[in-house]
């Protein structure tokens, strides 16, 4: 049988409520998460389905975490979307990245990072809650950088704009879909 693109994370977008501190400038989110199989293809998909404006992309990475918000420096690569680095998403729209060649390891933990260098509505988004759930804002682009600065970045327990993350695996490998209330929202095994 043929591999197949199966999620190790995916979740429908919600409406983040609309207040000012919503509006961010010059941040990298980063949002690491453990892959419950192998693969040696990844592929996401950023969201802006609840956005009331654009949202631009400047730069979309993938990186093998060593610690908390911390990567391998040798293992970011760039993740891109119709073959650009950047990605530009109107309101309403959603984009699946071109697959990306990144083996990925059983139990793993990888992390998604994207730069926001304009003021960007935070609006699209999903409220997460558990100790596998931690993602990371700082202040400048961390796209490309395996550290962090401890001091100026903070955990986050919202995801904005990524909707999924899938690896190409095995046919044996299975994904289970929990929809429901708050209770889906806990990290699941």
């Amino acid at each position: 049988m043929e591999k197949e693109f199966k999620a190790i994370y995916g979740q429908a977008m919600s409406i983040v409520t609309h207040k000012p501190s919503q509006y961010a400038k010059n941040i990298t989110l980063r949002y690491p998460m453990k892959s419950t199989f192998k693969g040696n293809k990844i592929r996401i998909c950023l969201d802006n389905f609840t956005g009331k404006e654009g949202v631009v992309f400047d730069s979309i990475t993938i990186g093998r975490v060593i610690s908390g918000r911390d990567l391998d420096p040798t293992s970011i690569v760039d993740i891109t979307f119709n073959g650009s680095k950047g990605l530009h998403l109107d309101v309403g729209e959603q984009c699946y990245s071109d697959p990306l060649d990144f083996k990925v390891h059983e139990q793993e933990t990888i992390a998604i990072s994207f730069y926001l260098k304009e003021f960007t509505h935070l609006r699209c988004g999903v409220y997460t809650q558990g100790p596998l759930s931690t993602g990371y804002f700082g202040e400048g682009d961390f796209s490309h950088a395996g550290i962090m600065d401890h001091a100026s970045s903070m955990k986050t327990p919202w995801v904005f704009f990524l909707s999924e993350v899938a690896v190409l695996t095995e046919p044996e490998y299975k994904v289970i879909t929990c929809y429901g209330d708050s209770i889906t929202s806990q990290d699941w095994p």
